[in-house]
């Protein structure tokens, strides 16, 4: 049976809070026992999720190249829940050509959304009334450099 294969514009991409098995990570390169040792001491390293970063890749891999709308939840009630990172994310829509970006996460940074989209038309952010944050999102390095633009704030 043949591999199906997406068209290359998906109207619609929604991804919920969830959990995805991803491949299993690089072996860590050998470090020396100072660095073990520094790394004991501060506890264990809190490393972003990946797994929506996966399910991008995936649909690359099936011949997507825009998305018109994103929207991926990823905050939850639960405190100890990790978002993704800037990196992940950028690294996650950067592929594609996003038209409207709703990446369900507090506080994103505007330098990640253009990073990952910077021809984005539509702007969905998510704030818990971060000062700095929103500072950035309204200063001369933020969002007024993607032209066109509509910025809704929750």
């Amino acid at each position: 049976m043949a591999n199906p294969r997406f068209e290359t514009i998906l109207q619609f991409v929604r991804i919920p809070q969830i959990c995805v098995d991803s491949p299993p990570p690089d072996p860590e390169p050998p470090s020396n026992s100072k660095k073990r040792m520094i790394r004991a001491k501060k506890g264990p390293e809190r490393k972003p999720r990946r797994d929506f970063e996966h399910i991008f890749r995936w649909l690359k891999q099936q011949g997507v190249v825009r998305i018109l709308e994103v929207e991926v939840i990823d905050f939850g009630d639960d405190p100890g829940y990790q978002s993704h990172g800037d990196e992940v994310i950028e690294r996650a829509l950067k592929p594609f050509q996003v038209s409207t970006w709703n990446w369900k996460r507090y506080e994103i940074c505007s330098s990640t959304i253009l990073a990952a989209a910077p021809k984005v038309k539509k702007v969905y952010l998510y704030s818990r009334g971060n000062g700095a944050v929103l500072w950035g999102w309204s200063g001369a390095d933020g969002l007024n450099r993607l032209l066109e633009v509509h910025i809704y704030i929750s």
